[in-house]
Parts: C-alpha cells; structure tokens; sequence
C-alpha cells in the first residue's frame, strides 16, 4: 500500500504522535480560491514547506519540494509547484504546506512486502 504525506501523518496523529503543523492545498482550492488558503496559511509559521503529495520517493530531487520563506512568496511557489509534473507525468493535484522542524536526528523507515517470501521487509537507516 502506497500512501502520500498526508495520509501518513493521519495515521501518525490518530496514534496521539506529533506531526508538524500542515495545511492541505489541492489544485482546484489553489485556483479558485486562494485568499481563503492565505488566510487559512497565516497560522502557519514561516519559513514552511510546500511538498507534493505523490506516491513515490525523491521529491526533494525532482523539484516537488520547495522552502516558502515568507507569506508573500506562497502563492507564486504554489503556481510554480502546481504547474509540475511528478517522475510518471502526472500532474500535481495536492500539496502539503508544513511547518519547519528543527532536525536534530534523522531516520528513514520503511515497510514493504515481499511477493516471493509473502513476508513484510523492514527497511531502517
């Protein structure tokens, strides 16, 4: 099962853990409506970051996501985003708008399952 950010962090918060403050920006709100997510965005602290929610890795490197560093600077960075494409051409219909956390250590986890061993692979680093 291949979840986006935003489905994640819904879990991640029904469990009672944190998650970083986040707002959630589709493509169709963003074009016809985006003083309403100005407003909404304003409870944010910035610098946030507005990441694409795709099911696959490597965002960072394909330019999905971007550092917003002020209020003013949202809604270019959103068009900017939403006129992309992920690695299988897709468009991008929904971004993420996060706060920044200080990153004190980082760890990568993952859980797959293998077809051939019908058993669950952890990945951690």
């Amino acid at each position: 099962m291949l979840l986006t950010e935003i489905e994640a962090n819904k879990l991640l918060a029904d469990q009672d853990l944190s998650i970083p403050v986040s707002l959630v920006v589709t493509k169709q709100n963003f074009a016809s409506n985006f003083s309403e997510i100005a407003t909404q965005a304003q409870k944010l602290t910035f610098p946030v970051f507005a990441k694409a929610q795709v099911l696959h890795g490597n965002r960072a490197l394909q330019g999905l996501v971007e550092k917003v560093p002020s209020a003013d600077k949202l809604e270019s960075t959103l068009q900017t985003l939403f006129a992309k494409q992920d690695t299988f051409g897709q468009p991008i219909a929904e971004l993420i708008l996060e706060e920044g956390a200080e990153i004190v250590e980082s760890y990568y986890l993952a859980l797959r399952y293998d077809t051939s061993t019908r058993k669950l692979i952890t990945l951690y680093s």
